[in-house]
C-alpha cells in the first residue's frame, strides 16, 4: 500500500509541474498583453509602437525654428551654410534680413543676410568704411572686423567659411541701406580656380542704375573677377591682367574713374560685397 500511494503521489508530482509549465509557456507575455502580442517594437518601446517609431519621435521633437541655426539635421539642431540655403528653407518672417548663425556645429560664425533684393539670400562677403585706422586684411579669403562694430571695416573671409555661391552683388552704400546695386556673375572655378589671376565676369545693372552703356547695362570695371588670395580688396576691374582696383577697406577704388559706363558711378563711394 506504501508503494502504492508513493507511486500516485510521484504522478500527481509530475502532473502538477507538467500543468506548470504548460502556464508558464502559454499563459506569460500573452496573457499580460506584452509588446510582443500587441506588435509593439521589442525591449523598451511602449505597447503598440512600431520599430522604428523612437526615431521618428527624436525627429518629431526637433524643432527648426527653436534651433540657433533654423535648422533640424537627423533629429538635433543644425545650421546652414549660406544664407540663401536660410532663405530658402525659412519663412522670411522667420529669417528676415539681419545677422544669423550659420556654419556647422564646432565651426558656426555670424552673417548679415540680405533677405529682399533681387529674392533674397545674400551673404555679406566685405563692407567697407572710411574710418581705417590700420589697414585689415579684407577680401575673399580674409577675416577682419566684427558684424556688430559698423564703424569699421569688415571682412568676413567667404573662402575660409566655405560659403557657397555663384553669384555676386557689388553695391554702393551700406549693408541695411544699399542705393546701387549690381549683379555679377563670377568666371567658371570662381574663386579657387583663380586664387592668383582674373577672368572674364558678367555684370548687370540690378538696382538704381546710374547709367547704361552700349551693351545696355555692364559697366566695364566690374566686368573682371578674380585674384582671391589677396587680402587687400575685393578684384573687380575692366581687364584681367592687373590685380589692382575694386573693393578695398575704404571704398571702391575703380581707376579714378567716374563716369558711365566704365564704371557704373561706383567711384570713390562706400559699398560692400555680397554673395549668393
Amino acid at each position: 500500500m506504501r508503494l502504492v500511494v508513493g507511486t500516485c503521489l510521484s504522478l500527481a508530482a509530475l502532473i502538477a509541474l507538467a500543468a506548470c509549465g504548460l502556464e508558464r509557456i502559454g499563459g506569460g507575455p500573452a496573457a499580460g498583453g506584452g509588446a510582443d502580442a500587441a506588435g509593439g517594437g521589442g525591449p523598451g518601446a511602449p505597447d503598440g509602437a512600431a520599430p522604428g517609431d523612437a526615431g521618428a519621435d527624436a525627429l518629431a521633437k526637433c524643432d527648426p525654428l527653436a534651433c540657433e541655426g533654423k535648422r533640424c539635421v537627423d533629429g538635433a539642431c543644425g545650421y546652414f551654410a549660406s544664407c540663401r540655403e536660410l532663405h530658402n528653407d525659412v519663412p522670411v518672417g522667420v529669417a528676415g534680413t539681419g545677422v544669423h548663425k550659420l556654419g556647422k556645429p564646432g565651426a558656426v560664425f555670424d552673417a548679415f543676410c540680405e533677405m529682399t533684393i533681387a529674392g533674397g539670400g545674400w551673404t555679406l562677403a566685405g563692407e567697407s568704411h572710411g574710418n581705417l585706422s590700420s589697414t585689415p586684411d579684407f577680401g575673399w579669403n580674409a577675416a577682419s572686423g566684427s558684424l556688430s562694430d559698423t564703424s569699421r571695416p569688415y571682412s568676413l573671409d567667404v573662402v575660409g567659411r566655405g560659403v557657397p555661391f555663384t553669384e555676386v552683388l557689388a553695391v554702393t552704400g551700406r549693408r541695411d541701406a544699399i542705393v546701387i546695386a549690381y549683379l555679377v556673375t563670377p568666371p567658371p572655378g570662381f574663386p579657387s580656380a583663380h586664387r592668383r589671376s582674373g577672368a572674364g565676369a558678367v555684370a548687370s545693372v540690378l538696382l538704381n542704375p546710374s547709367c547704361k552703356d552700349a551693351t545696355g547695362d555692364r559697366p566695364d570695371m566690374l566686368s573682371n573677377m578674380g585674384y582671391s588670395d589677396r587680402k587687400d580688396l575685393f578684384f573687380f576691374r575692366d581687364n584681367k591682367d592687373e590685380d589692382t582696383f575694386g573693393l578695398e577697406p575704404d571704398g571702391w577704388e575703380t581707376n579714378d574713374y567716374d563716369d558711365c559706363p566704365k564704371d557704373g558711378r561706383i567711384a570713390g563711394k562706400q559699398g560692400a560685397v555680397f554673395v549668393r
